[in-house]
């Protein structure tokens, strides 16, 4: 199975309100090159890589009036991707989404937060990344308030063999099958004319793994 996490500048820019590609010769949000050369460049390095999943860092936004789900299936199906169906978790207000591209022939996935729901008033235990986490920051004896300004991507995912990556180990054991931990953390921002030619090369924002998981494996650790 091939994973791959690919940090992709000002992708937010190449889509309108509707999650159409913008594919024209207006200038992108990179310096000097257009809307339509960058789109194209991403799309010669998705069907390059031609991955079973694509955690996609800096994503198209998701919020009331934008869908990076609808963007990101929009580009798939116009570069004909296998990797064609996306998922976005808890959304954020800084243009820094991270989702997940992939293969529903190959992988089931389902949205897995971890911690428990707080309200306003917070919680001193970790707490779920939507969440208000109590902590005092600068040590004057009183409880700062903490909401997460960039919430990580946590999933929850079955490949087509049923081989379930979970953050929980017991449910995963109740299915009898070994469990994986499965997160995103904001990845590199490498510069580049397009946002694409740093891919292959393990300095660039595009990497790739080959992986196998088999029964006999205790458990996996995958933290892009």
């Amino acid at each position: 199975m091939r994973i791959a996490t690919y940090n992709v500048e000002w992708f937010d820019a190449l889509f309108d309100d509707h999650g159409n590609l913008l594919a024209d010769g207006e200038w992108s949000a990179r310096h000097d090159v257009t809307r339509q050369a960058q789109i194209e460049a991403l799309g010669i390095v998705f069907t390059a890589m031609d991955a079973d999943a694509v955690m996609v860092i800096e994503a198209p936004d998701s919020h009331s009036r934008r869908s990076g789900v609808r963007a990101l299936e929009t580009f798939a199906e116009t570069f004909q991707l296998r990797a064609r169906k996306a998922i976005i978790g808890f959304t954020n207000n800084t243009q820094q989404e991270i989702a997940l591209l992939y293969d529903p022939d190959t992988l089931s996935v389902r949205h897995d937060p971890q911690g428990d729901e707080t309200g306003k008033k917070g919680d001193r235990t970790a707490p779920r990344f939507d969440s208000v986490f109590r902590i005092d920051l600068d040590i004057d004896s009183t409880e700062d308030l903490v909401q997460f300004s960039k919430p990580p991507l946590e999933l929850a995912c079955k490949t087509a063999g049923r081989f379930c990556l979970s953050h929980d180990r017991r449910a995963s054991e109740i299915q009898g099958a070994p469990w994986v931990r499965v997160g995103a953390t904001r990845s590199c921002a490498r510069p580049s004319p397009t946002g694409a030619s740093s891919w292959p090369r393990r300095s660039g924002c595009a990497s790739v793994w080959s992986a196998t998981w088999t029964r006999a494996s205790p458990s996996w650790s995958w933290a892009i």
